[in-house]
């Protein structure tokens, strides 16, 4: 499930509608047919959902774990597809659903603890918002969009870098969901995640200040929360977060990166 929605994520973040789905799997060669039948089955379901069909691959054996190579194609009509480059001074910086879930769930398997059921749904089975990102797009709501992998801090800097502006964060408005505020009130060093955690695959995206609140509408119509973060400005690509008291501090891409040798 995982494999597929992570990459329907990345479909749903230029606002397209996934197509076709190109598989490849190396599997040990102890692998026995039901393990393989159970994989492709959870797979097969989580693009079936979203509509997308397998039509190639490879399957082969790999002398040591699993190894999948996925790639889903998708489209959108022309001049409807969102990049990442259109945001302009004065949007709104928007998000879908509640963030920090995901690391939280993997911090605590980390641990040895076992956690909560949503969280670890979150975590291993994260829902690709294809259907909240098809309606930003055709309604041309969404200005500049992307999907949060990596952590809302590094994912941002993409838009910003790429659009030419800057950003106010508001960090008490990021949302969380009731499991994470539960999980931070007893810890507060779990705070950081909602900003730097990752693996979220909530949608990021700008819109028109005039446009925000048909923005939050059109999430509850779709059963997905929308909130407003923070506002972007003239600048060179560079974000800053305001916490509940005021301060202002610059936000440093710390979430994972995959070409980093630390």
């Amino acid at each position: 499930h995982k494999a597929i929605a992570v990459n329907l994520s990345d479909i749903a973040a230029m606002g397209g509608t996934p197509r076709y789905l190109y598989l490849g799997v190396a599997c040990p060669a102890e692998t026995e047919a039901e393990e393989l039948e159970a994989f492709l089955a959870g797979a097969l379901a989580e693009a079936a959902e979203h509509g997308a069909v397998l039509v190639g691959g490879d399957t082969c054996r790999s002398p040591g774990p699993w190894v999948l190579s996925l790639t889903i194609e998708g489209s959108a009509p022309v001049g409807q597809a969102v990049g990442r480059d259109g945001a302009e001074p004065g949007d709104i910086l928007m998000v879908s659903g509640p963030l920090g879930d995901s690391a939280l769930a993997l911090k605590l398997l980390d641990n040895d603890e076992l956690p909560e059921e949503g969280l670890l749904k979150r975590h291993h089975q994260p829902t690709p918002r294809v259907g909240l990102g098809l309606r930003l797009a055709e309604l041309g709501l969404a200005k500049a969009m992307i999907d949060i992998s990596d952590g809302l801090a590094s994912d941002l800097l993409h838009i910003l870098q790429e659009s030419g502006v800057d950003a106010m964060i508001e960090l008490n408005q990021l949302p969380q969901s009731d499991l994470f505020k539960r999980h931070a009130s007893k810890n507060h060093e779990l705070l950081h995640l909602p900003l730097h955690g990752g693996e979220d695959y909530e949608l990021l995206f700008s819109v028109a200040p005039q446009r925000a609140n048909e923005a939050i509408a059109l999430g509850k119509t779709m059963g997905v929360a929308v909130s407003a973060i923070g506002v972007l400005s003239h600048g060179t690509g560079t974000a800053l977060g305001r916490n509940a008291q005021g301060e202002i501090r610059p936000l440093a891409a710390r979430g994972f990166d995959h070409f980093s040798l630390g």
